[in-house]
């Protein structure tokens, strides 16, 4: 009797709302069943996952060497030392934009696409145009840091010497960058990924281990150019093994002029993003001091921990999304995006709710005391990382699909808001303020591209996005 009544209760929750806990638990022992399922097969949900735990691997092993690396350099160099680091690492990353972030998402959607049609010559032609448009980025990029060193006095948070030994990263990661993107286009995912997220911060962390008792914020700058400089190496002689021979038969065929106008939205998108990631930093080395900074970034290194999941299947999303709509699959594009999100949400909140119990213990327990008010700032950028896993890759999905337009103009609309809270709350809140203004910001970002992808691909984002547009379909 029992069972037949709950049963029926059971049936009437599925047939009145899809959302309701049974539905929700029932879509993700579905979802991860098929996962499993098909993990060895030669689909594309097989790629895909194998894609994604394998960039996965790296990239946790990426964060787990990277934070060793930050904690040693935290404690030697302590919060002063460190934030003139990592300011200057971050200025340096906001001058290479163009080439580091804007051309090498165009670069793999279009050499994908090409890849699916056989259009050698037009691969060819993007391999040469974009190493061109690189070697231009390198070139205005060093006159903007020159620029900031004159008026780097003006600056708490910068220290001439490191910022100027920086400076020295910006063609190696411009060049890392741009070969990466290549290997992704024709789906060499991995052997794109791990030098630098792998090979890097290993070697950077065995020197810094070998020069911990010279250990000041100069050497760390100069270990990372050398360990950077090698990775570089790597990744030249992988690209050349890996690029296919038939693209080197053909005399290249250029879109200059399309490229041009879709690398202007590419470039001018990638600088909001980082404007959203990197805006709270910069703004406080204005108005704070290179201490605050230091602290901020260890605090948002670990909330990165709780997106990390997104960021490994966004390598692998990339070329399989272009191909997709390429081909017209529009229904495999919907199963991609659902059931990559609910994936990876899975994976963020365990990670985010571990941050947010224990996050004030290991900031002082591994950093040092004076990192322990970070905590605040901590929970504060889980939330916001959590809301971000939990949209999915709508940005992504919008880039290379060619509506790179539309990820434009939610993502100014962010980038806008991002500056203005961080200016009025962190001359008042500090650090805490810094992460208020990036969590709001990451939000109200989410939810416009998440609009935006259902308006331009007639795609429900999020991790019920297939189940929800069945339900609305059916009726």
């Amino acid at each position: 009797m029992y069972c037949s009544i709950s049963k029926a209760c059971l049936r009437r929750k599925r047939a009145s709302c899809d959302c309701s806990a049974f539905s929700i638990t029932s879509a993700m022992l579905s979802a991860l069943t098929h996962l499993f399922k098909h993990l060895r097969g030669v689909g594309l949900g097989a790629i895909l996952i194998r894609g994604t735990l394998s960039v996965g691997a790296i990239r946790i092993a990426n964060k787990a060497i990277t934070l060793v690396a930050a904690v040693v350099l935290a404690r030697i160099l302590g919060a002063q030392g460190y934030g003139f680091y990592a300011y200057a690492m971050a200025v340096v990353t906001t001058i290479a934009i163009p080439a580091q972030i804007g051309l090498p998402q165009l670069v793999t959607r279009e050499i994908a696409a090409a890849e699916a049609r056989r259009e050698y010559s037009l691969m060819r032609g993007m391999r040469r145009r974009a190493l061109q448009l690189a070697s231009v980025s390198v070139v205005l990029g060093s006159l903007v840091g020159c620029a900031i060193l004159l008026v780097s006095v003006h600056i708490p948070a910068i220290n001439p010497a490191v910022f100027a030994l920086a400076m020295l990263l910006l063609p190696l990661q411009i060049g890392l960058a741009l070969l990466a993107s290549m290997l992704r286009g024709l789906r060499f995912v991995v052997q794109s990924t791990w030098p630098q997220i792998a090979l890097q911060p290993l070697l950077f962390l065995l020197l810094i281990f070998i020069s911990m008792r010279y250990l000041t914020a100069w050497n760390a700058m100069a270990l990372n150019l050398i360990a950077t400089a090698v990775a570089l190496v790597v990744l030249v002689k992988i690209f050349q093994k890996h690029w296919p021979e038939d693209a080197n038969r053909f005399a290249p065929t250029y879109h200059t002029r399309a490229w041009l106008m879709s690398l202007l939205p590419f470039t001018m998108m990638a600088g909001i993003n980082l404007i959203n990631k990197k805006t709270d930093i910069l703004m406080l080395g204005f108005f704070s001091s290179a201490s605050d900074v230091g602290v901020y970034t260890v605090v948002f290194q670990g909330a990165m921990l709780v997106s990390l999941p997104l960021t490994a299947v966004n390598a692998v999303l990339a070329p399989n999304i272009a191909r997709l709509y390429t081909q017209g699959d529009h229904q495999r594009l919907q199963r991609l995006i659902t059931v990559a999100t609910l994936a990876t949400s899975l994976v963020a909140g365990i990670a985010g709710l571990g941050l947010i119990l224990v996050g004030r213990w290991l900031l002082a327990s591994v950093f040092g005391n004076d990192f322990a008010d970070g905590y605040p700032v901590l929970a504060i950028l889980c939330i916001g990382q959590l809301m971000n896993t939990l949209a999915g890759s709508v940005s992504m999905f919008l880039n290379m699909t060619g509506h790179e337009k539309d990820a434009l103009k939610g993502a100014t609309v962010s980038a806008m808001l991002n500056v203005i809270l961080n200016a009025l709350l962190i001359p008042y809140f500090g650090m805490v303020g810094a992460a208020i203004a990036t969590a709001i910001s990451l939000m109200i970002w989410n939810i416009l591209l998440g609009i935006l992808v259902f308006k331009r691909l007639r795609l429900v984002a999020g991790p019920f996005g297939a189940r929800i547009k069945a339900t609305s379909e059916s009726k």
